[in-house]
């Protein structure tokens, strides 16, 4: 999509990079990538209240 828009190739293979670390394979070596995987896991620091109703988010959106 970001191609599609116009972005630089090298923007939208950055962007893939990001989104790909969110599957937690490996350990981030990229600045940027440890950052996004910090915001992804977030949630498992939050209050047991939220993070029950993240769950029940998620399995909504996947439903």
């Amino acid at each position: 999509m970001l191609s599609e828009a116009g972005a630089e190739p090298a923007i939208a293979q950055s962007v893939r990079r990001l989104i790909l670390a969110t599957r937690h394979d490996a350990m981030p070596e990229e600045h940027d990538a440890r950052a996004v995987v910090d915001i992804d896991l977030a949630i498992l620091g939050a209050a047991a209240e939220r993070y029950q109703r993240f769950e029940e988010e998620i399995r909504a959106e996947y439903a």
